[in-house]
């Protein structure tokens, strides 16, 4: 079996929040690659992988842009470019899944637009959870014959059949950050006199004290701003009796969605941005778009005022056709050299 590192599998936790991703995507793999470094955590970045780079032949990469905001970010970065001078001569495949256009933490935009083109021209194996991240690949790259892999992010859970009474209109969730734009959201219905239109339900844990305190300005009888993590079991009693659930996104750098393809399992209507995985299954007729927020209440107003449902057998099979369990299967049919 072929051995295999991974980024990230890291030792500093700060937020006390685990992105199940990585996890997952060993156990779909699992067949064919032995990773080396998922029993052994990273306390010092990329760095790590100086302990297995005699013994692996592919490595794994994750959100890898975001090392240039980690403590040495610069050094980091060098030490990574330099280890694809390494790997070419080794043979080591590389294999990137671009999961954003770019960093959602809003820093060092120069040094990972660098880091992101050199990557993007020197990977073996690029991936991809949305099909407008195949155009952005070729674009930073200039090759427009560039080979991108695209493959919807996989989903987790079955789909949960419901019989729940809706009470919430509008359910937003997921860790609550400024690009997710829930703000701005908040805003436009205050500012259009809708404050109180839309019984809604924001969970998640604030990424910022201040963000937080600008958000709980907006909360009132019908808008309820809970500030932590919802438990499993809580988070589908919501999503089961929520009738829409909202991605009031602002960021261009959106890709792929894990959010929204743990919601996909539930009869709630999706509303979501005419971006990156947004759009592929909007196309798919899975969900609702909207192009701004303008349209975007407009959107929620039409599936609320006519009862608009989902088709439950095309998620029922798109779940199917999106498994973890198929995912490894798909990539490795797709290279032709894993």
């Amino acid at each position: 079996m072929k051995k295999a590192y991974i980024y990230p599998i890291s030792g500093r936790d700060k937020t006390g929040v685990h992105n199940p991703y990585v996890d997952n995507f060993v156990k779909s793999f699992d067949k064919y690659f032995d990773f080396v470094n998922v029993e052994h955590p990273s306390y010092s970045g990329i760095l790590d992988i100086r302990k297995y780079v005699g013994k692996i032949d592919f490595v794994f990469f994750h959100w890898i842009e975001n090392i240039v905001d980690r403590k040495g970010g610069y050094f980091q970065m060098m030490f990574l470019i330099s280890l694809f001078y390494y790997f070419k001569i080794k043979g080591i495949k590389t294999v990137w899944t671009v999961h954003n256009k770019i960093s959602h933490e809003g820093t060092n935009y120069k040094l990972k637009g660098r880091l992101v083109r050199f990557l993007m021209k020197n990977c073996d194996f690029l991936i991809v959870h949305a099909r407008e991240g195949i155009d952005f690949a070729k674009e930073v790259t200039g090759n427009k014959n560039l080979s991108v892999i695209f493959r919807h992010h996989p989903v987790t859970n079955n789909f949960v059949p419901s019989k729940e009474k809706r009470i919430i209109d509008i359910l937003i969730w997921g860790r609550i950050s400024p690009y997710k734009g829930i703000d701005k959201f908040l805003e436009l219905l205050y500012d259009k006199g809708l404050e109180n239109r839309f019984r809604i339900v924001v969970i998640g844990k604030v990424s910022d004290e201040k963000y937080g305190e600008k958000l709980m300005k907006y909360q009132n009888s019908s808008i309820k701003i809970i500030d932590r993590f919802a438990e499993v079991e809580e988070l589908k009693r919501l999503a089961m009796t929520s009738r829409i659930i909202l991605f009031p996104y602002q960021s261009s750098s959106v890709l792929g969605s894990g959010v929204l393809m743990d919601s996909i399992v539930y009869e709630a209507n999706i509303l979501g941005p005419e971006k990156g995985a947004f759009a592929d299954m909007a196309n798919e007729n899975l969900i609702f778009s909207y192009k701004d927020y303008d349209e975007m209440v407009e959107k929620i107003e039409t599936v609320l005022k006519d009862n608009l449902g989902i088709d439950i057998e095309k998620r029922k099979s798109f779940i199917s056709e999106n498994s973890w369990e198929k995912y490894a299967d798909f990539i490795v049919k797709n290279t032709g050299s894993f």
